[in-house]
């Protein structure tokens, strides 16, 4: 299976092939080059961007006046990504150059020899304009067919293997940094359930604290309600008392003023028998 590209024409390569119908013969192209830059190709161009190898044209054919199918195998042990495709002509024109910002071609593993097989389009050119010349110890066109399944095959299974390692590593970082949003999450619970078990304790220990202001402070009621019935019964005590002597004060102050009536009435008698007696001691004394 072969990969259908669409290149642009450099205007060196239009030049070169100018000159060669002037002469009237076909351009050829001898050679693929590799280069591993990915961009817009511009036909201003006269060299890849970043070449990396070439290699010469195994086998090919005709497959139309302006569709040519090209096959070369990429050999060496150099590991790249294929992101950009220079075709050469004999004297080392670059004839056409494809390249994609975005999506590589194929990867040339350093272990691996990589086939490879592109149907070319040239309908910008005239027709039967461009030839192909093979290397003589390069494959068999008789084997492009199958080697390029096989290369199609190998690039696939690579390119599979390189979506999957890509999963791999998206997936381990997801599950890392899952692992640090559980182990800050765990952080985060460890120091709320102290800052509750502080709390709990905390309030436990304010209520430890109210229940004993408040016993105290019922205990210190007791005594003052205590306290007040006892100044109560002192009170009513003292009362009696004073009342008592009251009763026993109220009672002398008559005795009193009764004896003193009495003894009023005894002093006017003992005058009144003073004054007779004199009186009587004069009479007999004098004679009345």
């Amino acid at each position: 299976m072969s990969t259908p590209l669409q290149p642009v024409i450099t205007k060196a390569g239009l030049a070169a092939i100018l000159r060669a119908d002037n002469t009237g013969i076909a351009a050829q192209i001898t050679h693929i080059a590799l280069g591993t830059s990915g961009y817009t190709p511009s036909a201003d161009q006269k060299s890849l961007v970043a070449q990396t190898a070439k290699y010469p044209i195994a086998g090919g054919e005709r497959l139309s006046s302006t569709l040519l199918h090209l096959t070369a195998l990429a050999d060496g042990d150099r590991a790249f990504w294929v992101r950009e495709i220079g075709f050469l002509l004999s004297d080392g024109t670059l004839l056409a150059v494809w390249s994609d910002s975005s999506t590589p071609l194929a990867y040339k593993s350093a272990d691996t020899d990589l086939l490879l097989a592109y149907d070319l389009s040239l309908a910008a050119l005239p027709a039967d304009s461009v030839t192909i010349i093979s290397n003589e110890a390069g494959l068999s066109l008789s084997l492009a067919g199958p080697l390029a399944a096989q290369a199609q095959a190998l690039i696939a299974e690579q390119m599979r293997g390189l979506l999957q390692q890509d999963q791999l590593d998206q997936q381990d970082q997801w599950q890392r940094v899952a692992g640090e949003q559980i182990a800050r999450l765990l952080l985060r619970m460890s120091e709320v359930e102290a800052r509750q078990e502080a709390d709990r304790n905390g309030l436990a220990s304010a209520a430890v604290g109210n229940a004993s202001a408040i016993i105290a402070e019922q205990l210190c009621g007791l005594q003052r309600q205590d306290q007040l019935d006892e100044l109560a019964g002192s009170s009513r005590r003292a009362g009696a008392v004073l009342d008592n002597h009251s009763q026993r004060l109220l009672a002398a102050e008559r005795r009193q003023v009764a004896d003193r009536e009495d003894l009023l009435v005894a002093a006017v008698c003992n005058a009144a028998a003073i004054i007779a007696l004199q009186t009587l001691v004069i009479q007999n004394t004098f004679g009345a």
